[in-house]
């Protein structure tokens, strides 16, 4: 039976896997799950599933594994067959940036469009958003991610060398999910944007990052456009 995975379609973590299934051909059996229900608060099963209550989740028999960067090394590692030595590199010093790369990627969570979905409204905290948008503060903090990205292309064409790695793959779904909250300046961060540029071309991240991008700007200018109730997590 192939893998199960649980997702949402404007989860960045959830595409990155997607797109690494994608490239090492691998049949996932993909599960969206409904975000809808929030107000009657998380069911015991998800938390069981996963203790995080987050997406992705990966189930395979009876082993269970979360959090998107273990997701994508654990499948890499056991299906990437061919592709493993490319995508996640057994140098050890070339591993080690990788690795350094996805730390980085996972850091970054706070500086995606969280929100909260219910019927009634489209809720994003306060931190977040203030009645126009994206606060400066949360600009600011997203200029200082890509410019760590601009920093780390100094070297090599992609993250950690030069080809695609798993780095790239997570670096991506984020960076893609940030340009709906606050885009890239090319004048600013030039080698950022020309491997954003090569990553667009991929087709299965475009595929898949270009679908969770228009869902996420669909979902902000709906609730920059209602009336949220704002809560503090």
């Amino acid at each position: 039976m192939a893998p199960i995975l649980y997702k949402l379609a404007a989860s960045p973590p959830s595409n990155a896997v997607l797109i690494l299934a994608d490239i090492i051909g691998l049949k996932l059996e993909v599960r969206d799950l409904n975000i809808f229900p929030l107000e009657s608060g998380v069911s015991a099963g998800r938390l069981k599933l996963n203790p995080m209550s987050t997406v992705p989740v990966l189930i395979e028999g009876k082993f269970i594994i979360s959090e998107s960067h273990a997701i994508m090394k654990y499948l890499v590692s056991k299906y990437g067959g061919q592709k493993a030595k490319m995508l996640y590199p057994s140098d050890m010093r070339t591993r080690a940036l990788v690795d350094q790369a996805m730390f980085f990627d996972a850091s970054l969570a706070k500086y995606l469009p969280i929100f909260y979905i219910s019927p009634k409204a489209i809720e994003f905290p306060v931190p977040f958003y203030d009645q126009d948008g994206p606060t400066a503060t949360v600009k600011t903090a997203i200029d200082k991610a890509y410019g760590v990205v601009e920093a780390s292309l100094g070297a090599h064409a992609y993250i950690a060398t030069d080809h695609l790695t798993i780095a790239d793959i997570s670096l991506a779904a984020t960076i893609f999910a940030m340009q709906p909250v606050h885009n890239l300046d090319p004048d600013k961060f030039p080698r950022t944007a020309a491997w954003k540029a090569r990553l667009e071309e991929h087709p299965s991240v475009k595929e898949h990052l270009s679908l969770c991008t228009m869902v996420l700007d669909g979902i902000i200018t709906l609730a920059l456009t209602t009336t949220p109730v704002y809560r503090i997590i």
